[in-house]
């Protein structure tokens, strides 16, 4: 049997987003998309067809089956917010109303699990998102993904592919 693991990724592990390689992480700043304009670029890049509807008790703001890391198709889930949001950093408590949304993210039926803000990410929600994938990675006893795209990431993704977003 597999042993359990939980591995970090970014965005230049997934396949769809090969141009961000190219991509230098600072040059000229873009103003900020609103969650469903990005939402749509993403879509677009996974090729996924779906409607993603947003509610107050999702789990997640998309769940496809169409990326790939190296190749190999993987269940992802994503969580993302927008300018909306007046914080400048993503602490655990500006995910959701009651702080919980990392956990409903992966309490989804995904390998793969992204958390995506043009902000920058506190430390707190990003150890969350690890020792939660941790966690279900043991109890599944298979290799999980996890990963987070900040406001620099954001930029480089919507520059590298500026027709999706």
């Amino acid at each position: 049997m597999k042993p359990a693991n939980a591995v970090e990724i970014t965005i230049d592990d997934i396949d769809q987003f090969a141009r961000v390689r190219r991509q230098a992480g600072k040059s000229r700043l873009l103003k900020p998309l609103s969650e469903s304009r990005f939402k749509r670029g993403l879509l677009k890049l996974f090729g996924e067809t779906g409607s993603f509807p947003d509610s107050g008790i999702e789990r997640d703001d998309f769940i496809t089956n169409k990326l790939t890391i190296s190749g190999r198709r993987r269940t992802a889930a994503f969580a993302l917010k927008g300018p909306g949001l007046k914080a400048k950093t993503m602490t655990p408590a500006k995910w959701g109303k009651r702080g919980n949304q990392i956990q409903k993210l992966v309490s989804a039926p995904a390998q793969v699990f992204i958390l995506q803000a043009e902000k920058q990410f506190d430390e707190d929600s990003l150890e969350q998102l690890q020792n939660l994938v941790e966690h279900k990675s043991i109890r599944q006893h298979r290799t999980l993904y996890y990963g987070h795209i900040d406001r620099t990431d954001s930029l480089r993704l919507r520059r590298a592919y500026p027709t999706f977003f």
